[in-house]
């Protein structure tokens, strides 16, 4: 029987460019690599750019939050005493220690405290205690790094907010009905602002900075018009 032939160095030549071939056709080249890079950067991008304006609404909704909140539990201190809790500015504020008090540490404060309030009946004075206003979450409030014990309400971007009594004293209405329509907050968002009717204001640093930095953008509603 006749021994099959050896393969020639050409024949040989031939077999190994077809296998280097093959593994060319199972590979990606640079060009591909680059595209595909290309794309994932894009994605990526558009992904960060997503999260971040989701994170910016949560932000400003959850500072919406606060200062409705705010504006409940400022407009029943008045309701139980006559007057808007003191911003610590006009009026001097201090705790139980010693420190003074402002802004919304001020209000922090005066709404955290059992109100203890006297009155006149037939002639004779009696006392009443009210329990405290406000119940704030721990996410709403920061201790203040220098006087532990003592805590400031931030917005929804963890920055104290602003609040300024603009009246020492208001006078209550003689039928209580008539109090809720009092309650009425002018909003600027743009500038993180809300001024109340009740003679107060709010300032939320973090959303005036969120607008500034067009994280943010003023929402505008457009009128349907009826059919």
């Amino acid at each position: 029987m006749r021994a099959p032939a050896e393969p020639t160095y050409a024949d040989r030549g031939v077999t190994n460019v077809r296998r280097r071939a093959g593994r060319r056709q199972d590979g990606f080249t640079l060009v591909e690599i680059l595209m595909v890079m290309a794309i994932i950067g894009v994605l990526a991008g558009l992904m960060l750019f997503a999260i971040g304006s989701f994170t910016g609404k949560a932000k400003m909704r959850r500072t919406h939050s606060v200062v409705d909140r705010l504006n409940t539990y400022i407009g029943e201190y008045r309701r139980q005493t006559g007057e808007l809790p003191p911003d610590g500015m006009d009026t001097k504020v201090t705790s139980e220690d010693g420190v003074r008090l402002r802004s919304s540490a001020a209000l922090w404060y005066a709404l955290s405290l059992p109100i203890t309030d006297t009155y006149v009946v037939a002639g004779v004075e009696k006392m009443r205690n009210v329990d405290p206003i406000a119940e704030f979450d721990p996410g709403d409030l920061r201790e203040d790094d220098e006087n532990p014990g003592i805590f400031h309400i931030v917005d929804g971007y963890g920055r104290p907010m602003h609040y300024d009594n603009q009246k020492k004293r208001v006078d209550l209405p003689e039928v209580l009905e008539e109090f809720e329509d009092e309650l009425e907050l002018e909003m600027d968002d743009e500038r993180g602002r809300w001024k109340s009717s009740l003679g107060y204001e709010l300032w939320s640093p973090g959303l005036r900075t969120a607008f500034a930095e067009g994280e943010v953008e003023v929402e505008v509603e457009e009128d349907e018009e009826d059919d």
